[in-house]
C-alpha cells in the first residue's frame, strides 16, 4: 500500500487519498493524521493535513513503527516499535525521541486514553495489554490487562471509559477506571482496569 484515504463518515465515501510509503497504524488529532510508515529504509511517522492533503511534517523513528498514538495535547507521540519490544516516545515539536517503555513483546498496537493519562500497548505475540502511565516525568509500565487474545488492534473511547481489543482469537471490550490527570501527576496513581 502507498496511500492513506480519508473517509466521510456520513456519506461513507472516500474524500481524499494521501500518499504514504508502506502505511500501518494511524492516529488523528484535529485535522492532522499521524501515520506509521514501515518504509524499510526510512521508517517514520508521517503527519498529514486531512483537509488539504498537505504534509504536516515527518518524524524519523527507530525500528519498525507499526502503530502510533498521539497525546491529546498534541506534544507527544507513542510509537509501537514492532522491530523491538518497546513503545517509543517522541516529541512532536522537536521530532526527537525522548524515551521508551519496554512492554516485553513486539508491540503491534498502541492507543491513548481519552484523558491522556494512559497509553495501552498490545502485541499479536502476547495475550496481555500493557498499561503505561504517560503523565509522569518518565512514562513507565504500571499494569497489565489480561486480554486472553493476541491483540492486533486497540481502540479507546473518547471518554476514556471503554477500550476494545481485537485479535485472531476474539474481540474484547473493557471498562476502564482511569486516574484523572491531576491524580496521575501528583500521586502517580496506577490505572485500575477490569474486564467487562
Amino acid at each position: 500500500f502507498r496511500s492513506v484515504s480519508v473517509v466521510d463518515l456520513a456519506s461513507h465515501k472516500v474524500t481524499r487519498t494521501m500518499p504514504v510509503s508502506s502505511p500501518a497504524g494511524s492516529a488523528v488529532l484535529g485535522s492532522t493524521v499521524y501515520v506509521a510508515s514501515l518504509n524499510s529504509t526510512s521508517p517514520a511517522i508521517v503527519a498529514l493535513n486531512a483537509e488539504t492533503g498537505a504534509s504536516a511534517g515527518t518524524i524519523a523513528v527507530e525500528g519498525r513503527p507499526f502503530d502510533v498514538a498521539i497525546n491529546p495535547d498534541g506534544q507527544t507521540i507513542y510509537v509501537a516499535n514492532n522491530g523491538g519490544t518497546t513503545v517509543d516516545i517522541y516529541d512532536v515539536g522537536t521530532a526527537k525521541k525522548t524515551g521508551s517503555v519496554d512492554v516485553k513483546t513486539a508491540p503491534t498496537a498502541v492507543a491513548m486514553s481519552g484523558n491522556g493519562a494512559s497509553v495501552y500497548a498490545g502485541s499479536r505475540m502476547g495475550t496481555d495489554i500493557s498499561v503505561i502511565n504517560s503523565h509522569i516525568p518518565t512514562p513507565d509500565l504500571t499494569a497489565s490487562v489480561p486480554a486472553y487474545l493476541n491483540p492486533a488492534a486497540i481502540g479507546v473511547s473518547g471518554s476514556g471509559q471503554f477500550m476494545a481489543a481485537v485479535g485472531p482469537t476474539g474481540f474484547f471490550v473493557f471498562e476502564l477506571g482511569l486516574p484523572t490527570m491531576s491524580e496521575t501527576l501528583t500521586d502517580e496513581v496506577d490505572p485500575e482496569t477490569e474486564e467487562s
